[in-house]
């Protein structure tokens, strides 16, 4: 069946407006920090992409935790190497104490964003999944130096392209992104197109 003109010009509008909001796949972790009940209670999972990152130390022994003045949030203890080249924000809370998690899985993946570091397995690959998670037992954002937010770190270019977020709090829903405002307006010059083809 063809289309009337009208709808091909939307149908091409549309398909472009999804070619457009389509993102090439990369890696990217991301830590979402929530007060659940009494506690905080920090869990990350995704990959990263090291390979445009320069290796730091190799092989030392960490500890995971948080403090929010040097936009440190870690998971775990153990061998880790440590890489750096990020860009991104220095800190999420304000000065204050930092603290070890009452319970941690023994994943190691940290961000200490004042070094402009993140922290992986000793030997970590490029792109492997990681996942981790903690709990602060009996403390709040506030107890804890924690400012609410959403905070990203990003490195390289084209495919070697990744980045860290640390969630802090429920994610606050903001305006469209301009591929989705895009699809929103092909969307709606559809529509205007099939009224006008059924007058």
């Amino acid at each position: 069946m063809q289309l009337p003109a009208g709808l091909r010009a939307a149908a091409l509008v549309v398909a472009c407006g999804m070619a457009v909001a389509a993102k090439p796949a990369d890696a990217a972790f991301t830590f979402t920090v929530l007060e659940q009940g009494a506690n905080v209670v920090a869990t990350g999972s995704g990959s990263l992409n090291i390979y445009a990152l320069t290796r730091k130390f190799d092989n030392v022994d960490g500890s995971g935790g948080v403090k929010g003045d040097i936009g440190f949030i870690g998971v775990g203890g153990g061998s880790l190497d440590v890489y750096e080249g990020l860009n991104g924000p220095t800190s999420f809370g304000p000065p204050g104490p930092g603290f070890l998690a009452s319970t941690t899985t023994n994943v190691v993946v940290a961000i200490f964003a004042d070094s402009r570091d993140v922290w992986v397995p000793g030997d970590y690959i490029s792109g492997a999944p990681l996942s981790a998670s903690m709990t602060f037992a009996n403390h709040s954002f506030a107890t804890l130096g924690l400012t609410p937010g959403t905070y990203v770190w990003t490195w390289g270019e084209g495919e070697r392209a990744d980045s860290f977020t640390v969630q802090i709090g429920p994610a606050v829903i903001g305006e469209p992104e301009p591929a989705s405002a895009l699809l929103l307006g092909a969307g709606l010059l559809g529509l205007a197109a099939v009224r006008r083809h059924r007058r």
